[in-house]
């Protein structure tokens, strides 16, 4: 990614999730992400689960796992699954004024998108 990387670091700190999200759609521009799985935080307060919507949520690269076809084999089909293996997971912890990345595999083993752009 050369000098506009941005990289996730555990420990990374984020003060609300549409901090995380803007510095996530950053990163997005160099490779496809998607959410995996998310718990929504309990609480009664609007104003908290505006800014803490999520008591946690894992994201993984859209290129990860593997192919696994539906169909019968009739037709060759393509598919842009690398078995890529990042991924990060953002927790929301006791104190609840901030978010952490928990556990992040910040490893592609495919190029970004800009570098396959023509």
């Amino acid at each position: 990614m050369g000098d506009k990387e941005l990289p996730f670091y555990v420990s990374q700190t984020f003060p609300c999730f549409e901090a995380f999200e803007e510095y996530l759609a950053k990163y997005k521009e160099y490779f496809p992400i998607s959410k995996a799985d998310t718990a929504k935080n309990a609480t009664e307060d609007e104003k908290e689960f505006e800014r803490f919507p999520y008591k946690y949520s894992g994201f993984v690269c859209r290129k990860g796992g593997q192919f696994q076809s539906k169909g019968k084999g009739l037709r060759n089909v393509r598919s842009e699954k690398t078995n890529c293996q990042f991924f990060i997971r953002l927790v929301l912890p006791a104190k609840k004024d901030y978010y952490v990345v928990k556990k992040v595999d910040s490893t592609h083993n495919h190029d970004s998108q800009l570098e396959v752009r023509p």
